[in-house]
């Protein structure tokens, strides 16, 4: 009789060992394989086979085989279940002729079962269990132990086993007994019979009049009818099409589903409605946006070929959704994967009106391996809100079903994990920092550290704009815009300082966040509202580290000035023999004196003394010491507030003069305009206001060109910070532009 070949890949746990749920890891499997008879000196290992004629079922016959096989009632194996490994796209075609009248099929043993030795040792083929991750690997090296269907074979269950381990429950359903197994009593309904089966059996102990040569074929109605006679009910009603043939299915033009079914008696403040969802059409997505219906149908390879052509995974539909949020919404899992790590999608893109990320969909509907999904990205942001200022978590977290339950577990979890931290530093000469959380995980903001850092230093709300975050190295000093993620700038900070520096080594430049001044902050405006003393801590930190550098050019007055303030701050009231003693130390001379003025030691003392005394003599005129500290920051401010340089973002670059001499320079952008400083001497070289000259970036010199209104003169300084530079002076142009009016 004919019939087709049947390999048994029979599968069972490694005692001991817990399987995972969500992937296949081979490892924590065994095979059973058989010695295979052969020509050589050796026998080769191979599958069981068996040979099923066309009319069986296969399922039952390859357990059936496995249980006589192995031993039958002397302890055969008894399968859990039985499951066809169908061919995959990339089998070579020479395979599958070689095997074209053969199939494979999947058996799953308990953990517990093992072969009985006594019964293995009388059979042939001594049937033995093998470690299944080192066949794999046995047959990808092309080892020839083995027949050459069980190497196609197996090569076919590891591709099935690969391709499958993702989709939900796949490990669990595979590993569980078969459905009618698992049943506790089959019912059936005695009213329905096959129309095209004999009643005489059914019938035969009921009446015993119905004879075995019984010819005539009952319907279903006739049945019913003849059962109820028997019962003598008084009275039967049919209903007439039942049976009849008659089509009962109604032809829907248009349907909703309520999504919210299920939810008991809803709270209407907390629903929310996904309809643009419900509303889309397939046809218009299939139209109009390819990439968003083949997310709402999970497809991933059809993504992945798409986004390659160079279809947009940031295209919006007429409801501001992008591919993401239907493939979260309807549990894609993979166009996920697809949409995200091809197609360069943010899992943290928001639509338009709701502010919804993927992560509220996912929630939103239940999907929770789309959430498993999203919670173990880096840049996922588990806190973001929408625009009713909720976090994913709040839109499942009043529902009772299953579905909703779990989702709102792995939520609640991941949000009670204790944050990541960084490292925002002071302008201070002690390396101080404060410890801020990543709230949003690698996806944390600006705007959010922001608030951290205006919490901790204790800065009330009107001095926000007063601060901002800073990105620098010993090379590049970059301010963060409020948008930007600190932690893909830290990341990519080497590309950065290659492309904006002419640094040879760019691992040398060790980037860390900094609280500075923001550079877009007026100094008069500064001047008028500044009165928080930990804001005029901050701001003197700042300005004495760019002073002691000599970053604030000033003449020989203005610096013995801040050299006394900085002694009264240091030593507190005058006292000649400490305030000598203090003097006589190089290294507490250069912590008052910027290194450029330091010239003549002997001068420099005598004048400073002099300077401190007549100092502490004012501040101390009226016998107290109170807020001592503060005065004295706040006047060291003052004499800063009146350089010209104050507040400046700093710019290596070189002039360019004539015969093409060059000269090193710092230029210096602040509010009031542009600053050229020698960077050997750090004396001022040229200093501009906005409205005093014209400028223009040239790219390709990667330059920038300063005019002199009043002379018509050029000036070039070329650097690799043009853009950047050109960018600043026309932001702080415009905003002079704006307080003027």
């Amino acid at each position: 009789m004919e019939g087709v070949d049947i390999y048994l890949a029979v599968i069972r746990p490694k005692p001991f060992h817990k399987p995972p749920k969500n992937e296949f890891q081979a490892n924590f499997y065994d095979i059973l394989l058989l010695e295979i008879s052969h020509s050589e000196s050796r026998p080769l290992k191979g599958l069981p086979k068996v040979s099923v004629p066309y009319q069986e079922d296969p399922r039952v016959k390859v357990v059936d085989f496995l249980f006589f096989l192995t031993g039958a009632d002397r302890g055969g194996l008894q399968a859990l279940r039985s499951v066809y490994v169908p061919p995959n796209d990339g089998e070579p075609i020479t395979n599958r002729k070689e095997v074209s009248r053969a199939a494979l099929y999947c058996l799953i043993v308990d953990s517990a079962d093992k072969l009985n030795q006594h019964v293995v040792d009388q059979i042939a083929t001594l049937p033995g269990f093998y470690d299944l991750n080192h066949m794999f690997e046995s047959v990808k090296a092309g080892q020839t132990v083995f027949t050459r269907p069980t190497r196609i074979m197996l090569t076919r269950l590891q591709c099935w086993l690969s391709e499958n381990q993702h989709k939900p429950d796949f490990i669990q359903a595979l590993l569980r007994k078969a459905c009618e197994e698992r049943l506790v009593m089959s019912v059936d309904n005695p009213c329905y019979i096959p129309r095209n089966k004999p009643l005489i059996k059914v019938f035969k102990d009921v009446d015993h009049t119905f004879s075995e040569d019984f010819a005539e074929r009952c319907t279903a109605n006739e049945a019913f009818t003849k059962m109820m006679a028997i019962e003598k009910c008084d009275k039967v009603v049919i209903n007439p099409l039942f049976g009849s043939g008659l089509q009962y299915k109604h032809r829907v033009d248009a349907y909703s589903v309520n999504s919210y079914w299920g939810y008991g008696k809803p709270d209407i403040t907390k629903i929310r409605l996904a309809a643009a969802c419900m509303a889309s059409k397939p046809g218009l997505l299939a139209d109009e946006y390819p990439l968003h219906k083949l997310a709402y149908e999970g497809d991933a390879r059809q993504l992945t070929t798409h986004i390659k052509l160079g279809y947009s995974a940031s295209q919006r539909d007429p409801y501001s959704w992008l591919p993401i949020h239907y493939a979260a919404w309807f549990g894609r899992v993979e166009a996920c994967k697809v949409l995200i790590t091809t197609g360069g999608c943010s899992p943290n893109v928001v639509t338009d009106v709701d502010c919804w990320t993927p992560l509220h969909h996912a929630a939103l509907n239940g999907q929770r391996y789309v959430v498993e999904y999203l919670l173990s990205l880096d840049t996922i942001d588990v806190n973001a809100l929408d625009s009713k200022k909720q976090v994913a978590l709040s839109l499942c977290e009043h529902s009772t079903q299953p579905k909703f339950v779990k989702c709102k577990e792995i939520l609640k979890a991941a949000m009670d994990k204790p944050y990541p931290i960084i490292h925002v530093y002071l302008m201070d000469n002690d390396n101080s920092y404060k410890t801020l959380n990543l709230v949003s995980n690698t996806s944390t903001t600006v705007i959010q550290l922001h608030q951290q850092m205006m919490k901790q230093l204790n800065l009330p709300k009107q001095y926000e704009h007063f601060f901002t975050i800073w990105i620098c190295s010993k090379s590049l000093q970059l301010q963060l815009k409020r948008e930007h993620l600190p932690m893909q700038q830290l990341r990519d900070w080497s590309s950065q300082v290659m492309a904006l520096t002419d640094s040879k080594d760019p691992s040398t430049e060790v980037p860390r966040l900094v609280w500075r001044r923001d550079v877009r902050l007026g100094v008069n405006h500064e001047l008028h509202t500044l009165k928080n003393p930990n804001a005029i801590r901050l701001l003197f930190l700042e300005a004495y580290h760019n002073y002691i550098n000599a970053y604030y050019p000033c003449d020989e007055v203005d610096a013995l000035r801040l050299a006394a303030m900085l002694m009264l701050l240091k030593l507190g009231e005058f006292e000649p023999s400490r305030a000598k003693h203090h003097l006589s130390n190089d290294v507490n001379l250069q912590a008052i004196v910027p290194f450029t003025q330091l010239r003549y030691k002997t001068s420099w003392v005598h004048k400073i003394f002099n300077q401190y005394k007549k100092i502490s003599a004012d501040v101390f005129a009226d016998g107290t010491h109170a807020q001592q500290e503060q005065v004295m920051h706040y006047n060291f401010l003052l004499i800063c507030w009146n350089l010209t340089v104050y507040g400046s973002a700093f710019f290596d670059a070189l002039q360019i003069g004539k015969n093409n001499k060059s000269t090193a320079m710092i230029i210096g952008i602040n509010d009031l305009g542009l600053h050229a400083i020698l960077r050997d001497t750090k004396q001022m070289q040229h200093s501009f206001k906005f409205d005093q000259i014209e400028w223009v970036q040239k790219k390709e010199e990667s330059a920038v060109e300063v005019k002199i209104k009043s002379n018509g003169r050029l000036l070039l300084f070329r650097t690799k910070q043009a853009s950047l530079i050109c960018s600043l002076m026309k932001r702080l142009s415009d905003i002079n532009i704006a307080r003027a009016k």
